[in-house]
């Protein structure tokens, strides 16, 4: 039953794609012809114009442009939303969400003449107008990977930080230890396997205190 699920899920994302390939390839395409009657290249010979290209250049690097700046700020949105008490990460919501409820060409407007006050290049304008329309997407999908984070990695990343600065790496390590800590967060058991395993036949020593699947490795010189 799986398999057949499988495949109609496949056919559904599929079958809608066919029409736009044969319409790449045809020369003319009416009805009542369930087929193109002739085919040809020649639209894929325009792909290597030197407008196409300029084109497809710029849009990539207005594309780089936006998430370079939409990425990190709708992170720190989602940061704002989950960790502020409930009413300023409410106002914080709703600002991130107004993007979407004003209209296109008014929010266009509005910001343009902001820009042309701050005498700000044409490039540099499109590339924040599109970040502001980018950001609640970016930072609504932060806050869904942000839900399922447990924030005691943190705390155990700051205690192994002070131990590695204070002291020796590990609690009852030698202080003729060298302080390089194995720090293995949630490392798939094979992968962490083999670097203890690695530490081991290094002479190194574990501890055997763990904090939320963290383990502290001591190197000995």
């Amino acid at each position: 039953m799986r398999v057949i699920a499988g495949l109609l899920l496949v056919l559904w994302i599929v079958l809608p794609v066919v029409p736009v390939l044969l319409w790449s390839v045809a020369v003319q395409w009416a009805a009542p012809a369930v087929l193109p009657p002739s085919y040809s290249l020649q639209s894929f010979s325009a792909l290597a114009a030197t407008d196409t290209v300029r084109a497809a250049g710029a849009s990539s690097l207005l594309g780089v442009g936006v998430a370079t700046v939409a990425t990190p700020l709708g992170y720190l949105g989602a940061l704002a939303i989950q960790r502020l008490p409930r009413v300023p990460a409410r106002l914080v919501e709703l600002t991130l969400l107004a993007p979407l409820a004003i209209p296109p060409f008014a929010l266009v407007m509005g910001i343009n003449v902001a820009f042309l006050r701050f005498y700000l290049l044409p490039s540099v304008g499109v590339v924040l107008v599109l970040a502001v329309t980018a950001l609640p997407y970016t930072a609504f999908m932060f806050r869904s990977a942000l839900a399922t984070y447990d924030s005691r990695f943190e705390e155990v990343a700051r205690s192994l930080r002070n131990l590695v600065a204070n002291g020796p790496p590990c609690p009852g390590a030698p202080a003729r230890w060298c302080n390089r800590p194995g720090i293995l967060p949630r490392v798939p058991g094979g992968l962490g396997r083999l670097h203890r395993h690695a530490a081991y036949r290094r002479g190194a020593v574990a501890d055997a205190s763990h904090a939320a699947g963290v383990r502290c490795v001591g190197y000995r010189e």
